[in-house]
């Protein structure tokens, strides 16, 4: 990402330079402040209605919601590692806590029929944790989730091609997930309409503490901070905090996963030039289902790969 000058107009909207904004230490959601214009207030209808959907206010957003809509949205995100390559996936789900709430009942119901925990692509699939009844759980599992309005996204790339994109002789892979995640959402936000509310989500890790809680939204500060410099002609709100949910929000959870390993497996074959055919064969499941859950699909990294969804025969 491009280095904000320090004298330049910060990207967040504030009309104040970068310095004496969002470049002041330490960078943390209580420290900032945002001015928009006709911004809805936290004790209006439309501040109480968006307070109960998303649990936060008009001013926990950079920049400041003006209006009440049905553009918000929840986004979700998951990483994935496989030979070389890195994949990092995002969803896109109108917020809806009613509809959630049902499709992650129709989820636990559905895990507990196959007698699993969580549905985690990689044990489906290398670890054939459901055996010959793999199949019959993502036909079952997309019936499911299919019932939401949802949009996916991803990159997939390999180490030596992120290493030049940010030209870096070296980088941690935490670093690379961190920006690969922003460049997916400016692909998100470039298509974005005026006054799109959105909502980050993180999944908890094991060992999860405090110190990650700050440090995720130290970084999520820094990534708005980057799309505000790519777009500062559009007026949309990002909330400043993150919303931590755990593996057993079955809805969030294996939807990015879906897409992480799915691309990130399909994406490194069609690199190492796998015949169409042969892919196809191996991950007919998988493709069918990414077809028929998502609405918008077409950001999935390479066309190859849109066009294997798009042409795959129905099993």
């Amino acid at each position: 990402m491009s280095k904000i000058q320090r004298n330049a107009k910060c990207p967040c909207g504030s009309g104040k330079k970068y310095k004496n904004c969002c470049n002041i230490e330490p960078i943390t959601g209580n420290t900032l402040s945002f001015v928009g214009q006709d911004k809805i207030e936290s004790n209006d209808v439309g501040g109480q209605l968006l307070k109960e959907l998303t649990g936060y206010g008009p001013n926990d957003y950079i920049k400041p919601v003006r209006y009440f809509s049905e553009n918000i949205f929840n986004v979700y995100s998951d990483e994935s590692f496989f030979k070389g390559h890195y994949c990092v996936s995002v969803i896109v789900m109108q917020a809806n806590k009613t509809l959630q709430k049902q499709i992650n009942r129709e989820l636990n119901s559905l895990v507990e029929k196959y007698e699993i925990d969580t549905i985690h692509f990689t044990d489906l699939f290398r670890k054939k944790q459901l055996g010959n009844k793999r199949d019959q759980f993502i036909n079952e599992f997309t019936d499911i989730v299919s019932k939401v309005n949802l949009t996916c996204l991803a990159m997939s790339e390999n180490r030596d091609t992120m290493l030049n994109f940010f030209n870096k002789g070296d980088i941690k892979d935490e670093i690379i997930y961190h920006n690969m995640f922003w460049l997916v959402m400016e692909e998100l936000i470039s298509s974005a309409k005026d006054d799109y509310v959105i909502n980050i989500w993180k999944e908890q890790e094991n060992n999860f503490t405090s110190q990650h809680t700050i440090d995720i939204q130290n970084k999520l500060i820094e990534g708005i901070k980057y799309i505000y410099m790519r777009y500062p002609e559009k007026y949309f709100s990002i909330c400043k905090y993150p919303t931590i949910f755990m593996k057993k929000e079955l809805l969030m959870s294996s939807l990015a996963d879906l897409i992480a390993y799915s691309v990130n497996k399909i994406q490194n074959k069609i690199d190492n030039g796998i015949p169409t055919k042969k892919i196809e064969k191996e991950y007919r499941v998988l493709l069918i289902a990414i077809r028929t859950i998502f609405n918008n699909y077409n950001c999935l990294g390479s066309e190859e790969l849109v066009s294997l969804i798009d042409n795959v025969e129905n099993q």
